[in-house]
């Protein structure tokens, strides 16, 4: 086909549709108008509606009308994912498509893909998200062997930051260092590095509330002075002195860990055992959540606050000493001792009947 055979063939695919008097069909909205009316949407957050339109939604509506699609199909949508995330991310894509064509074009009165819906069982995602640290020491003891290990690489930085300041990996890596001032001590964040489609790019905060501005504490600055210093371009640099790439970072550590011996921390559970840390050392969940970048501090109750028997052991502990006040030392290791003979007679009894029954 000729360059001017290719010109003509592109204009006649972008002039709009005359879709008539009909409803247009899913199929028909998601191709000839959601896409151009969603350009405000990043790449990366695209490529991830793309991939669960071509997968899920399309299989399922591409020639249903949009106004017969209702709340009990995309029920039945999000029922045939094959896991509880899926039909979480399925039903935010068709929330946006809908609410499109309700919104925007008032081709529908009601988004369907709004309200109440049933999703499949949690399953444990720890395998792929990495583990988590539960405490400030484990995370010390985390970065004290990697530096050991490499210093002054950029997995060591990136790695220091991001259980340092509950960085997301995109802001770890796309932290600049103008960003990171130690005279004043504070840190920017402001940038976010993605990995899309193609290659990755660089660009705004994944929320408003994500661009923000933290303190560099002590303890941090005390770490990250141990890195040669950077006074222009990307704060975290490959070798050749470029922004480190995500999936050559996240491969430098696993590695490492292999090698070291270390859990499996990855970038993305380096946030989480940052936030995990904070809350079992005294943080407010307020706080935390503006540290984090979370516009609502629901967001991180329902992430980063879980229990598990040990922490409610200790509660159940503080709570007992506030009403009953602590128990006596003295009384305690009497207690012990008691509890030490007692075992040790029942042992000695125990030992004489099996004797008698041989």
């Amino acid at each position: 086909m000729s360059y001017l055979a290719c010109v003509k063939e592109l204009e006649k695919q972008t002039q709009e549709p005359d879709f008539g008097t009909a409803v247009p069909t899913f199929g028909q909205f998601t191709e000839y108008v959601y896409w151009r009316a969603a350009k405000h949407l990043k790449h990366t957050t695209r490529d991830l509606y793309e991939g669960y339109l071509k997968n899920y939604c399309l299989p399922l509506f591409r020639d249903a009308p949009l106004d017969e699609i209702s709340h009990a199909d995309i029920q039945w949508l999000i029922s045939s994912c094959p896991s509880e995330s899926t039909g979480r991310k399925c039903r935010d894509v068709m929330s946006s498509v809908m609410g499109c064509a309700k919104d925007t074009f008032h081709i529908i009165a009601v988004n369907p893909a709004l309200g109440k819906f049933s999703y499949q069982p949690k399953v444990d995602g720890s395998a792929q998200q990495g583990v988590v640290l539960k405490s400030f020491d484990e995370i010390s003891e985390f970065i004290a062997a990697v530096m050991d290990d490499r210093p002054n690489s950029d997995v060591a930085k990136a790695v220091s930051v991001s259980l340092l300041f509950g960085l997301r990996p995109s802001e770890t890596l796309g932290l600049d260092a103008c960003y990171v001032d130690f005279d004043h001590d504070k840190m920017f964040i402001k940038n976010a590095f993605t990995v899309g489609k193609h290659s990755p790019s660089l660009e705004t905060t994944k929320t408003p509330a994500s661009t923000r501005e933290l303190p560099i504490y002590p303890y941090a600055k005390q770490i990250l002075l141990q890195f040669p210093e950077i006074t222009d371009g990307p704060y975290i640099q490959n070798r050749y002195g470029r922004r480190a790439a995500p999936r050559v970072v996240a491969k430098k550590l696993r590695c490492l860990r292999e090698r070291v011996g270390l859990p499996d921390v990855t970038l993305e559970s380096c946030r989480h055992s940052f936030a995990t840390s904070a809350l079992k050392s005294g943080m407010s969940v307020a706080d935390l959540a503006a540290w984090l970048g979370h516009k609502d501090a629901n967001v991180t109750l329902g992430r980063y606050c879980r229990s598990d028997f040990n922490s409610l052991q200790n509660a159940s502990t503080s709570i007992s000493e506030s009403l009953f006040g602590k128990p006596d030392p003295a009384l305690t290791i009497n207690q012990m001792a008691a509890a030490q003979e007692f075992l040790s007679n029942l042992g000695k009894s125990l030992g004489a009947l099996i004797q008698q029954a041989a």
